[in-house]
């Protein structure tokens, strides 16, 4: 073990910082009295097991893919939603199928509801066809705002390519939802099975 003094050790740090490193052992002192005695850190071994222990689970099931009922839940996306599935949502969620009611219920997952459906339920409530409990333009936004759902403009691009589609489904309301969901590659939850004939992914609301 060496001893030096203050002035000694400012002059000669960066040297005794390499004897120390190879094992020496050097006191500080003023004067004759030692003040402080530097060693070599010997390093931990490193944790590799369990370092976390406690602080989260890995579950069993980490490598299953996920089943088909799980899609929705792992991967947020946005969804278009047909006007009788947002009508289902308010008063008829039991109409819904397993998969689609996980979906709904993700609030990672961005439901759209279109101008074409509320120019639909407005069309509709005018005729009688479907009842509510207060007009359209009070009801439709209350109820968008109770369950996070967003609107969804419509575009002239949106209305134009429109005259693209074949006549699967000649509700003008529907083929304009379509026609959203093809331009902006959206998958659309419905439970119209005339949907499906277009080149659109559809989620079955049914199931």
């Amino acid at each position: 073990m060496r001893a030096i003094g203050i002035d000694e050790a400012r002059s000669t740090f960066a040297l005794l910082l390499r004897k120390i490193a190879a094992g020496e052992e050097v006191v500080i002192a003023r004067g004759a009295t030692p003040i402080v005695r530097l060693v070599a850190v010997t390093p931990a071994d490193p944790q590799r097991l369990g370092i976390d222990a406690g602080k989260f689970t890995v579950p069993d099931d980490f490598n299953h893919p996920p089943n088909e009922g799980q899609i929705g839940q792992v991967r947020p996306m946005k969804y278009l939603l047909d006007t009788e599935v947002w009508l289902w949502m308010q008063a008829h969620p039991e109409r819904f199928g397993h998969h689609t009611l996980s979906l709904l219920a993700d609030e990672r997952n961005q439901l759209l509801l279109s101008a074409a459906s509320s120019w639909e339920i407005a069309m509709k409530f005018r005729k009688g066809k479907v009842q509510l409990p207060y007009p359209p333009d009070q009801y439709v936004p209350d109820r968008m705002i109770a369950g996070g759902v967003d609107g969804f403009a419509v575009q002239h691009s949106h209305a134009l390519f429109v005259s693209h589609l074949d006549n699967h489904h000649r509700d003008p309301f529907d083929r304009l939802l379509v026609s959203q969901a093809m331009l902006e590659n959206l998958p659309i939850t419905s439970a119209d099975p005339a949907i499906a004939a277009y080149e659109v992914e559809v989620i079955d609301a049914t199931l």
